[in-house]
């Protein structure tokens, strides 16, 4: 009897590591099922290059990162990340991309070469996440920032899902945003809110027929 009760309980502790590992292992399939919930990881701005004139001191670009992404929470209704995505579900989680917005080498930001309007690869991004140390569950987004470019008004960010249980990358699409509205960061929202829309007036259905091949 002791046997069997040994044998029942090993068969349920296999059982369970497999189901744990199942959730854990998210795939790209599961990024456009709407019942699959993501964690809004925020808008990391920490490696950005800053092409053309600026409004504000260099200095400050740390602190208007933390602005931006707190504006983007305080309103939800303008920048609203579930519906353009199709989700039901959607958390956040701020805590990453704050510490590396925090991190930012302001001194680097400004850059006159329009060529680092496409200095990001998806390699580039990959290797951003992975400095992240990601030990959550589910899947991430979080749009990393390549530039914001104020001679063409316009910025750049890569659209990137993450599986928060080992920091991999499962998709990363790049998108740009018109920069509209008065004020430096509300200027900038404008771009992030620019994405929004045009992901979802088209974008995401046609990431989806990509990726479902």
């Amino acid at each position: 009897m002791k046997k069997s009760l040994t044998i029942l309980s090993m068969f349920l502790l296999l059982g369970g590591t497999f189901a744990t590992k199942q959730l854990s292992a998210q795939t790209v399939a599961d990024i456009f099922k709407s019942e699959t919930p993501i964690t809004w990881l925020g808008v990391d701005y920490s490696d950005m290059r800053f092409i053309g004139p600026l409004d504000v001191n260099p200095s400050q670009l740390d602190e208007f990162a933390k602005t931006l992404n707190d504006l983007f929470l305080r309103e939800p209704k303008k920048y609203d990340v579930a519906a353009p995505f199709d989700k039901q579900t959607v958390t956040s989680n701020l805590k990453y991309v704050e510490k590396a917005n925090a991190a930012m080498n302001t001194d680097q930001v400004l850059s006159s070469d329009s060529k680092d309007m496409t200095r990001f690869s998806m390699e580039t991004v990959a290797k951003k996440v992975g400095t992240y140390g990601l030990n959550e569950k589910g899947i991430g987004l979080v749009y990393i920032t390549e530039a914001l470019n104020k001679n063409d008004q316009e910025a750049a960010y890569w659209v990137t899902f993450v599986n928060m249980a080992d920091g991999k990358v499962l998709l990363t699409e790049r998108v740009t945003g018109k920069a509209v509205g008065f004020g430096f960061r509300n200027y900038w929202a404008g771009s992030f809110y620019g994405t929004l829309k045009q992901i979802k007036g088209g974008l995401y259905k046609d990431w989806k027929k990509k990726y479902s091949k």
